[in-house]
């Protein structure tokens, strides 16, 4: 977002280079960590690298952090990402409706065209009003999705991504939780069980934990009938009681099969 900046204040000293540098492996951010600023530890090394998704510069962020502040300064990582992501969305004066732009692309992306039936839904109901060429030229100018031969649109940062899942679904509740996942379910729940695990890893916080569990505790309880058992698969461990029920009602509900062991021959093959 800011590299046509750099490159004009750079070009009135020199003539710059550019040089691409994509995403780091996991394993990679750990090196960095270990080599730049001495981190050993192995918890250490893999909350970072889970907060950095490959972003080098994060991965620096969190890990001065951490040396600072000890673990609990990178076990929510909300200071770390506003302050790192906030301040782009800011400088590239982004407003609600490109930063909503940005969150249908990352919960339902990669879009192509209308092929894309969750970001379709959740475009209707949340952002029916965007002007999506407009936004979407704008996003790829600076950098911050990726527009393939101007059909396919995916975000470019990942991490960029988690913090605007955290930034629209909990600090501005934009779009509520139980609302992404009743449109989301069943065909596209993997989505949204992405979508709010990625806020609970990253963004670990007790009122975060219980923003979420009650919104799904709320969309469960008015989900609609045939739909119990794709509830409990995706969030049977948030609400074991109703889980449990639902187990117990389709058990009961199976034809009863009257086996008598006497009549089995155990020596037949």
């Amino acid at each position: 977002y800011a590299r046509e900046r750099v490159i004009s204040t750079v070009s009135k000293y020199t003539s710059p280079e550019v040089i691409e540098i994509g995403r780091l492996t996991d394993e990679e951010i750990k090196d960095i960590l270990k080599t730049d600023l001495g981190i050993l530890n192995p918890d250490y090394l893999k909350k970072i690298s889970e907060i950095a998704n490959g972003n080098a510069r994060l991965a620096f962020l969190a890990g001065i952090r951490s040396v600072d502040e000890g673990y609990q300064a990178i076990r929510n990582a909300e200071d770390i990402f506003r302050n790192y992501y906030g301040r782009i969305l800011s400088d590239a004066g982004l407003t609600k409706d490109d930063v909503m732009m940005l969150f249908l692309i990352t919960v339902a992306g990669p879009v192509k065209g209308e092929e894309n039936q969750l970001y379709n839904d959740l475009k209707k109901q949340y952002a029916s009003e965007v002007r999506e060429n407009e936004i979407v030229e704008k996003l790829y100018s600076l950098e911050l999705v990726d527009w393939f031969k101007n059909e396919i649109t995916k975000i470019s940062d990942q991490s960029l991504g988690n913090y605007i899942l955290y930034y629209v679904l909990f600090e501005k509740r934009w779009v509520s939780i139980e609302g992404l996942i009743a449109i989301s379910f069943p065909r596209y729940k993997n989505k949204a069980v992405y979508a709010l695990k990625t806020i609970i890893e990253i963004f670990n916080s007790e009122e975060v934990a219980h923003y979420v569990e009650n919104s799904i505790i709320s969309a469960w309880d008015n989900a609609p009938d045939g739909q119990d058992m794709e509830y409990l698969e995706a969030f049977h461990q948030v609400n074991p009681d109703k889980a449990l029920s639902i187990i117990k009602k389709k058990i009961e509900q199976e034809k009863y099969a009257d086996f008598d062991m006497h009549s089995f021959d155990v020596n037949s093959k």
